[in-house]
């Protein structure tokens, strides 16, 4: 047995390889941003077992409140080790940044893949949404993910974990 998806199913979900290899890789790059931010909160989290600390922190479900919690947690030492507000201000940008990488991701989890001449293969809402959108392609662009904006998501999420991760080596593990 093959472990390659045949192209038959492929065109009838609507779209094509590249579209899916975009949109499979903009996903694993969100798993590196909530690796990341879970680097940061074990940075500045006081546990003997850090093993259990990531457990817990994968065990909130919604982003949001990942962000809320290691928020708490990095801005009391920020506030006794910055001084002069340079990580504060750093962290003020990541989080704007998380923000609009979670908006584009859940852009992107709940769209579905459709297929159309003079666009190619993007993402949309249901079967139910596309009459909503314009026919012309170029009009249609502006209002589904195609395959260069889905790049360009992905790409902010590696940026994002990036950015997370060298924020996270700023930061001083407590004592224990």
């Amino acid at each position: 047995m093959t472990t390659e998806t045949p192209s038959f199913i492929i065109s009838e979900a609507g779209g094509d390889k590249e579209f899916y290899a975009a949109y499979g890789l903009s996903l694993s790059l969100w798993s590196w941003v909530e690796h990341a931010l879970c680097r940061v909160y074990l940075r500045v989290a006081h546990s003997p077992n850090m093993e259990s600390l990531g457990r817990a922190f994968f065990a909130v479900t919604l982003f949001r409140d990942k962000v809320a919690m290691v928020d708490v947690l990095v801005n009391e030492p920020l506030a006794k080790s910055d001084p002069h507000g340079r990580l504060g201000a750093e962290w003020k940008s990541l989080k704007s940044k998380l923000r609009r990488a979670a908006q584009n991701r859940n852009s992107i989890a709940h769209v579905s893949v459709w297929s159309s001449p003079g666009l190619g293969s993007y993402g949309y809402g249901s079967i139910w949404n596309l009459a909503e959108l314009p026919i012309e392609p170029v009009a249609r662009e502006r209002y589904v993910i195609t395959l260069r904006k889905m790049r360009d998501i992905g790409q902010g999420f590696e940026s994002t974990a990036r950015r997370l991760e060298a924020f996270a080596e700023t930061l001083h593990r407590p004592a224990d």
